[in-house]
């Protein structure tokens, strides 16, 4: 049998639990910010570390959200009875400030994302520059590689 959990428990547990999803949330922000820079920067290897640091942050993001979990379900069967306390607001409003993160989060990545692919298009589109040159180079190559006329031949 669960045992009962009291509203207070319930808004202190998600008080701290939000908080650090916020500080959690703003880190990886600026994390994400920082990768934009350096894949501008093209410096693959910083890249790579902001990521390790992100795969970090997620992963505490996602041990607070296990450990809150019981409290989240009690506070969306219980948040309309439960009185409007200074306590029961904070709680709302890290909720909305970490919903706001997860858009910036999102804009963030596909601009990122976005950029990343004009590059890739650019080197497409480089790439076959190149290509159709080298091809333009060996057709003409093959057209002056003509065989003589006046060559005797048995038919």
């Amino acid at each position: 049998m669960a045992r009962e959990i009291s509203w207070e428990e319930v808004v202190d547990s998600l008080n701290n639990g939000y908080e650090n999803e916020v500080a959690c949330y703003q880190r990886l922000l600026e994390s994400l910010k920082k990768t934009k820079e350096q894949l501008t920067l093209k410096n693959l290897s910083n890249v790579l570390l902001l990521q390790e640091e992100q795969r970090k942050v997620i992963g505490n993001i996602e041990a607070t959200e296990k450990t809150i979990a019981p409290y989240r379900e009690e506070w969306v069967k219980r948040k309309h009875e439960e009185s409007l306390t200074f306590e029961n607001r904070r709680v709302s409003a890290k909720i909305a400030r970490i919903d706001e993160l997860i858009r910036q989060l999102l804009a963030l990545e596909e601009s990122s994302l976005a950029e990343l692919s004009n590059g890739k298009l650019n080197k497409k589109d480089q790439i076959k520059t190149h290509r159709d040159r080298k091809n333009g180079h060996l057709a003409y190559k093959k057209a002056v590689k003509a065989e003589a006329f006046f060559w005797d031949r048995k038919s």
